[in-house]
């Protein structure tokens, strides 16, 4: 009985300190610290500490000029320190953006500042884990 209450004590304060990060339009999240994302809507839930978001973007505004496909990025590896609280994933630039020219920009908030994070693509997300 006292271990069934302690789990559930426990699960709580980890409900309770855990984060969200909102992703808008167009992102869509495939991992979370290699597990599949649990993504409830806009929604993705994050535990506290050191995460690892792997998502992609499909470009809901710009089809690709062949087919009727949409632009689907490269998966893309987020690195960031998740408190407690709502965070925001922002697209910057979305008017101007060209796939096929330029990289896609964004950035994560909490609070109306900028989250730091490192963020890995490709090639880059492989050589950033062996460097480690």
């Amino acid at each position: 009985m006292r271990t069934l209450i302690a789990s559930a004590a426990m699960m709580m304060a980890s409900m309770a300190s855990a984060s969200t990060l909102t992703l808008p339009t167009g992102f869509y999240a495939m991992e979370v610290n290699g597990a599949p994302a649990q993504q409830q809507g806009r929604t993705l839930e994050l535990g506290e500490g050191k995460q690892v978001v792997t998502l992609r973007y499909i470009n809901p505004y710009i089809s690709h000029p062949e087919s009727n496909d949409f632009y689907t990025s490269k998966p893309q590896y987020l690195v960031f320190n998740a408190g407690t609280g709502e965070m925001q994933l922002v697209l910057d630039e979305r008017r101007q953006f060209d796939p096929y020219a330029a990289d896609l920009k964004f950035h994560i908030q909490a609070n109306g500042r900028k989250v730091a994070m490192k963020r890995y693509s490709g090639h880059s997300a492989i050589a950033a884990a062996l460097a480690d």
